[in-house]
């Protein structure tokens, strides 16, 4: 039978312990869920004197770990599971329900670069999909090459891979269900700041893709999304251009810092969000 508590949780980090009295626990692993999503991963490796003299093993029983919460008020709603049991660490007084989420819950926003690592780990990723969650979480964007073809994959007349199912591929991997993908044709900026208030009104996800039978790019200052949303007119400073291109799609982040440097008409795919429940 497995004892434990969560003691701490904020924004960026959970902590607690976590007993067993028939087996040594430390070096384990835990991981930190909200409903299904995975939002962090550590391991049992800290000393705790007040559970050592409580005569609780050998008092290396505490964990504490980097988590991502996009919101603090779900703060509530986070449990700790030891890897390879199904026994749940609650928080005192939490009350555990299912809930229908108006967002899906996004591994960019929801899982910290230690659970992508974790997920590595088990290969449940494969080399494509771990290089994509990585780079969107530190850079919010990532070029994914549409010459890359899945295993047994036919190729298409012209060697590439379809955009549009590609672009759901990838979605589906974010969000960890099938999603709803909306298509747009961005002709000037003005479509671009259309699509960046529907983001904002919380009718499409943060992560777009763009795909042009024309070469173009897009100005993006890496990791500012982790800053929080920008506003459209924001001073760029320190901006990488991203190409967008036949032979490839480009995933990016709306919260990041950007320029539109476009002059032909872009094709964006988006996720659809539903209203919530």
């Amino acid at each position: 039978m497995l004892k434990g508590a969560i003691d701490h949780i904020s924004p960026n980090e959970i902590g607690g312990w976590i007993y067993s009295a028939t087996a040594s626990l430390r070096n384990h692993t835990v991981l930190a869920f909200i409903d299904d999503a995975c939002i962090g991963a550590g391991r049992v490796d800290l000393y705790r004197e007040d559970l050592a003299d409580a005569g609780l093993g050998d008092g290396f029983l505490g964990f504490k770990f980097p988590v991502n919460l996009a919101n603090i008020d779900e703060a509530p709603l986070v449990v700790v599971k030891l890897e390879g049991s199904d026994a749940v660490i609650i928080q005192p007084s939490a009350r555990l329900v299912r809930r229908t989420l108006s967002r899906p819950r996004t591994i960019v926003t929801a899982r910290t670069l230690a659970s992508i690592e974790w997920m590595r780990a088990r290969a449940w990723l494969d080399q494509t999909e771990y290089d994509f969650l990585r780079m969107m979480f530190r850079f919010g964007a990532y070029d994914l090459s549409l010459r890359q073809r899945r295993p047994g994959e036919k190729p298409s007349s012209d060697g590439l891979r379809d955009p549009l199912e590609t672009a759901q591929d990838m979605f589906d991997l974010l969000c960890n269900t099938r999603t709803e993908v909306a298509t747009d044709v961005l002709t000037q900026e003005s479509g671009w700041r259309s699509l960046a208030e529907r983001f904002q009104e919380g009718t499409t996800e943060s992560i777009i893709a763009l795909w042009s039978p024309q070469r173009a790019s897009i100005a993006l200052v890496e990791g500012s999304h982790q800053d929080g949303a920008c506003s459209p007119d924001e001073e760029i400073v320190g901006a990488v251009d991203y190409a967008v291109a036949p032979d490839g799609l480009l995933f990016i982040d709306l919260r990041c810092r950007l320029k539109w440097k476009v002059e032909h008409p872009v094709r964006c795919y988006s996720v659809v969000l539903g209203e919530s429940a």
